[in-house]
């Protein structure tokens, strides 16, 4: 990402082939602030302006997502199942077009995790627009519908971070670090120690393709 002033940041792809990293030739590209791919010829990149790119194998391409702001993260399942977050709503590809998702999560969204096509969590909170401040909440999908749960902790900014296996969700504010636990439907706060790894042996049962 690049640009200062009055200039629309620019953003590139780049490729590590085992050896070095070479860029990509790709003409008119937004800032990006994401990617996420099921393999080597299923990469997604998102960004500003609702932009949305995918790597085939050989070359990206644009791909129309119907966003018109900020994407801000992307995760997915499989090539058929990938999820792109904005700061107001969420869009899924089932393969072959982008469409928003039915019932906004929140509005203030800030991360999101794909475990499976019933199993997708979002970090984020609803802004309160009379006092200006966020509610922070953990938002999931049940492959239905989406249900929100306020973990103990209510970071001033939201939560902006997420990940998820097992039954373990982690998420993150700027002053807040803390793993919170799924169980019955309900998140359980579980702070941080300070020496401690936070679950990252966690995922070792949800396998899943790389994401950045």
């Amino acid at each position: 990402r690049s640009g200062g002033g009055s200039t629309p940041a620019q953003g590139f792809m780049f490729h590590w082939d085992g050896c070095a990293w070479t860029q990509s030739s790709v003409a008119n590209v937004p800032a990006l602030t994401a990617v996420w791919g099921s393999g080597h010829a299923d990469v997604w990149t998102v960004g500003d302006g609702g932009a949305t790119f995918h790597w085939n194998g050989s070359a990206w391409s644009p791909v129309t997502s119907g966003a018109t702001t900020t994407l801000v993260s992307v995760s997915g399942t499989a090539s058929n199942d990938v999820w792109a977050l904005g700061a107001t709503s969420a869009f899924h590809w089932n393969g072959s077009a982008w469409s928003a998702a039915a019932g906004s999560p929140g509005n203030a969204l800030g991360d999101i995790w794909a475990v499976a096509p019933n199993d997708v969590w979002v970090a984020g909170g609803l802004e309160d627009v009379p006092g200006g401040g966020v509610t922070s909440s953990v938002f999931h999908f049940d492959g239905a519908s989406w249900t929100s749960t306020q973990p103990a902790a209510n970071p001033e900014f939201g939560w902006f971070g997420i990940w998820a296996g097992g039954v373990h969700v982690g998420a993150r504010a700027h002053d807040v670090d803390e793993t919170v636990r799924a169980a019955c439907g309900r998140l359980h706060r579980r702070p941080r120690a300070a020496d401690e790894v936070v679950d990252s042996l966690a995922l070792a049962d949800r396998p899943r393709a790389g994401r950045v």
